[in-house]
Formats: structure tokens, C-alpha cells, sequence
């Protein structure tokens, strides 16, 4: 009998992580670098005999980066960086593939190695799980990605107290391959031993693959606009703000998707315990309609903040309590591009004609269109 886990699998793996931050800075510019690596070895054995990995293994640098400047005493400027880089290695069978092996092979279907030296298999299992291990090849999966933001923000206490201005762009770039360099290999199923055992093959030994393949590779930017209005007075305290946005997303070769419009909130509160907000989103999509209206989506909400009432007992264990109720109109922009528009697409049935009763081949109506 074969203990799988045992001839595949290791004891133990090991995880490391380094991280190398620097902070710095004064009243006019503040910065802070951090860097990070991170490296994860898998549980499964290999062979001295492959000039390449075969066990899985994960590996992941990172880079963050915040700058945040007072250009002048009332406008501050952020830049906000974070890349990420990772590796992910495993057998050319995957992981996955070879634990559902373990699982479900029983210890007596074959021996790892015939009398000859080849792997052992049969008409039923003709995947050796040690073959699956170290002589399936590998496969290899790398991520990329990169955020980035520009905020400038303008204090407008000079003008109105309380008023403020912000712009912010952001990028982001994300990007996995896939490369797979798997292989098959051929198993035996041996009859009877010595010089007198013969061998039945299953399968084949072939060459490495050589393919690559993306899985994505996504590119997102975002610009919004804002104006901002923050003021307390005594006991009252108002707090507005209204933006314009606009969001660009490309997925790969898929057709670009964009949103646009604004949003904006308003909202009252007496005493930091009752409160009372309004808000709203106008947005638009080019999944629709070029002259469809802009959608409408208000909403409405008030709430009570019971610990701050004199009444409400003094709890180290609770020190926000707050009830809220709120109603308001949402939307759905995931309906899938050119739903408003009727397609018809081949049918599998045909149609029979004459006599001879000869067929041709017919179109049917795809999903319902909706033109609103």
C-alpha cells in the first residue's frame, strides 16, 4: 500500500515577510515609503532530477508611497502610490487536481514505480499522483498591478468659511498571465514480475508546453470634481458637498465601459444627536442609449444618536448607539451592453420544407430587448 500524503506531501512549509518603512517630514511636505516581500513555499515533494520548480509556491513585492504637500497655507496637494508584483508556481497538473488525487485514490490502486523503474497505473487510474507531482511540468501565474491618485484641495476659509474645492484623479492598471509549461507522462500497469512481467501502457511521455494566456488586463481611470461645505454654529452643524465624476474602465479587448454624472449630500444635525440628510445621484452609462435620460436616484435619511442623550447610561462597553432609518432609489447599470437593442441568433431546430421535406437552418429571437 501507498501512503499518497506522505510520498507527495511534505511536513511542513515555510512563509517569510520583510517589510522596510521610512517617515518623514515637517509643517510643509510629509512623506512615508513603505516596501514589502513576502514569500510562501507549498507542501508537496520534488524531484533533484527537474532543473526547474515543481513545488507551488507564491511570492509578492509591494510598494506604497504617500506624499502630501501644503503647496500654500490653504491648498494641499497628496500623491498616493501603490504597486504590487506577484509570482504564483505550482505543478503542471495544479494543486488542485493532484489533493483531489490524493483524496480519491486508494492506497493499494497502483505502486509509485513498476519493477522497471516506470510509474504505476492501470485501465482505472492512469494519473500516478507522484508523476502528477514531479514530472507534470508547471505552471506559472504573474500579477501585476498599480494605483496611483493625485488629490489637490483648496481650504476657501478666505472666501466663505467653512467652503472647500477638491480634485482627484486616480489610475489603476492591473495585468495576470498565465504560462504553461505542463507535460504528460505515460504510466504502466505491470503484469506479473521478474523476468517474466510484461507491461501495459497508458498514456504518453510528451514535451513541455510552451503557451501563455491572460487571464486579464484591466485599465480604470477616475476624475472627480467636488465642492464641499463644513460649518458648525453653536449646536447646529451643517455639513454639504456636491460631486462630478467620470470613470473609464477597460477590460482587455472588451468595449470600453464608462459612468459619469455627480452625486451630491446635505446634512443637518442638532446637538451631534439628531440628524437629517439628503442625497442624490445622477449618473449615466454607455451601456445605454445615447439619448436616454440621465438617472435620477434621491434619498433621504434621519437618525438619533441615543448615547449622546442624558438619559442613556454611561457603558464602557457601548460607546455609540444609534438608530437610523433611510429610503431612496437605486439603479442597476449591470444590464450588459446594447440591451435596448433586438438580436436574433442562430437556432439549432430547423425547418422543414416540400415535399422532399428538406431542412433549412433558422434564427430565433435572443433575450427580449428593453428600450428603457
Amino acid at each position: 500500500d501507498v501512503n499518497w500524503q506522505d510520498q507527495v506531501l511534505k511536513d511542513k512549509s515555510t512563509f517569510s515577510r520583510y517589510d522596510l518603512n521610512f517617515r518623514g517630514g515637517g509643517n510643509t511636505a510629509r512623506y512615508y515609503v513603505g516596501l514589502e516581500y513576502q514569500n510562501q513555499k507549498g507542501q508537496f515533494n520534488e524531484s533533484d532530477l527537474n532543473e526547474y520548480p515543481t513545488n507551488t509556491s507564491f511570492s509578492n513585492y509591494t510598494v506604497r508611497s504617500n506624499v502630501d504637500i501644503n503647496l500654500t497655507p490653504k491648498m494641499t496637494l497628496g500623491l498616493h502610490l501603490f504597486g504590487r508584483i506577484g509570482n504564483y508556481t505550482q505543478p503542471g497538473n495544479t494543486a488542485a487536481t493532484i489533493f483531489n488525487s490524493i483524496l480519491n485514490t486508494p492506497n493499494n490502486a497502483y505502486p509509485i514505480y513498476n519493477e522497471n523503474g516506470s510509474y504505476g497505473g492501470n485501465t482505472q487510474f492512469q494519473n500516478n499522483i507522484y508523476a502528477q507531482t514531479v514530472n507534470s511540468g508547471y505552471r506559472l501565474n504573474y500579477r501585476r498591478d498599480i494605483i496611483t491618485d493625485l488629490t489637490l484641495r483648496r481650504n476657501l476659509d478666505d472666501i466663505v468659511p467653512g467652503l472647500w474645492v477638491q480634485v482627484l484623479v486616480s489610475f489603476y492598471s492591473g495585468l495576470s498571465e498565465n504560462t504553461d509549461r505542463s507535460k504528460s507522462f505515460a504510466v504502466y500497469k505491470q503484469n506479473g514480475s521478474g523476468s517474466t512481467a510484461s507491461y501495459q501502457l497508458f498514456g504518453t511521455n510528451g514535451t513541455q508546453n510552451n503557451n501563455t494566456s491572460t487571464d486579464y488586463q484591466n485599465r480604470q481611470s477616475y476624475i472627480e470634481g467636488a465642492v464641499g461645505y463644513k460649518r458648525n454654529f453653536g449646536l447646529h452643524q451643517i455639513d454639504a458637498q456636491i460631486r462630478a465624476t467620470s470613470d473609464n474602465v477597460n477590460n482587455g479587448g472588451d468595449l470600453g465601459l464608462n459612468y459619469y454624472g455627480g452625486s451630491g449630500r446635505a446634512a443637518y444635525s442638532f446637538d451631534e444627536r439628531y440628524t437629517a440628510e439628503v442625497a442624490f445621484g445622477l449618473n449615466k452609462t454607455n451601456r445605454y442609449p445615447k439619448d436616454s435620460p440621465m438617472g435620477f436616484f434621491p434619498a433621504v435619511g434621519l437618525s438619533w444618536t441615543l448615547t449622546k442623550e442624558k438619559f442613556m447610561p454611561q457603558l464602557q462597553w457601548l460607546n455609540d448607539l444609534k438608530l437610523f432609518a433611510s429610503y431612496g432609489r437605486t439603479g442597476n447599470y449591470a444590464a450588459g451592453y446594447f440591451v435596448f437593442q433586438q438580436f436574433y441568433v442562430g437556432s439549432p431546430s430547423s425547418y422543414f420544407f416540400g415535399t422532399s421535406a428538406s431542412s433549412s437552418s433558422a434564427l430565433r429571437q435572443d433575450v427580449l430587448a428593453n428600450p428603457n
